[in-house]
């Protein structure tokens, strides 16, 4: 089950990208459940957390882009789709969890399209047990901040917990190589969707600052681009 948002204040619009997706659904064999919001300020009082948000840009009192950094700065992790005619606002909607545009009026190709890379996106990331072999603890991949290693154990670091494991890093590599995630250095993988910005350092979402050894600097610098430009965070 895939948790759709729906957000724009245009009914005739907001009619047409639920009918597309629940079409899409029905061929794709893909279940959805889809959440109706009709404001900017009616998502951001919503106490759930979808996994794909499709969003008008200019709407009511408080815009699309507002909505998408307010969703940033509570580190909600659904990916946002804008619905807009004004292409022109394109380059400010970009940021960390856009990956798409659809252009009104919506097609439907357009909106095939983009809203398959999302669910794409979405089941690459993947549950990951962080408890031990007494006892299973299960949580979505890109709620990891980043791991760490700690001699024959590893620290997986989230928002709100730190698990240790009896795990190497290479194993966490190989399980995770799909999910947007990079060993930065021998010590440290770091999950790409949780990175706040990159200069000498790593500057991770909880406000840690990681080390990137000089010899992988250029390699990683590689790595987060092409990362980026898959989330649309740059045009």
């Amino acid at each position: 089950m895939v948790r759709i948002a729906i957000c724009d204040d245009e009914e005739f619009v907001h009619d047409r990208i639920k009918a597309l997706c629940l079409e899409y659904g029905r061929l794709n064999g893909t279940d959805l459940e889809i959440d109706d919001f009709f404001s900017g300020e009616e998502l951001i009082a919503y106490d759930g957390e979808a996994e794909i948000i499709f969003m008008d840009i200019e709407m009511g009192n408080t815009s699309g882009l507002e909505v998408k950094n307010i969703l940033q700065r509570r580190n909600e992790t659904g990916l946002i789709i804008f619905v807009t005619s004004h292409t022109e606002l394109m380059a400010e909607a970009f940021g960390r969890n856009v990956c798409g545009f659809i252009t009104k009026p919506v097609c439907e190709k357009q909106f095939g399209k983009i809203f398959g890379q999302a669910l794409n996106l979405k089941i690459r990331s993947n549950k990951v047990n962080v408890g031990d072999s007494q006892k299973h603890i299960y949580i979505n991949s890109d709620e990891i901040i980043y791991i760490k290693s700690d001699h024959v154990y590893s620290e997986v670091v989230t928002g709100s917990q730190v698990y240790l494991m009896r795990k190497s890093l290479d194993k966490w590599e190989q399980e995770l190589v799909d999910c947007g995630f990079y060993r930065i250095s021998k010590s440290y993988i770091v999950n790409m969707a949780n990175i706040s910005r990159v200069t000498e350092t790593v500057s991770m979402k909880n406000g840690e600052e990681l080390h990137i050894p000089r010899g992988s600097k250029k390699k990683f610098a590689s790595a987060y681009r092409e990362y980026c430009k898959k989330m649309a965070r740059f045009a």
